[in-house]
């Protein structure tokens, strides 16, 4: 017959494994959201020359603000 020791030990084991993988999962969401914000704070620039190059125009573009104008 097994001691409450050992009972004790394999219960602290279940719960450390269902800990860190529950941390995992979390860990992992948490860094989908934040490669998302990562990408859609990115910002751009685009700087358009014409031919006769007297003057340029510049454009600072953020992806967030391009994917919120289009809804």
């Amino acid at each position: 017959m097994a001691s409450v020791h050992e009972y004790k030990r394999l219960e602290n084991n279940i719960v450390q494994k269902v800990r860190n993988a529950a941390l995992a999962m979390v860990g992992a969401v948490a860094g989908i959201f934040r490669g998302l914000g990562r990408f859609l704070t990115r910002r751009y620039t685009v700087v358009f020359v014409p031919h006769s190059e007297k003057r340029s125009t510049i454009f600072i573009l953020q992806c967030f603000h391009c994917v919120a104008s289009c809804w």
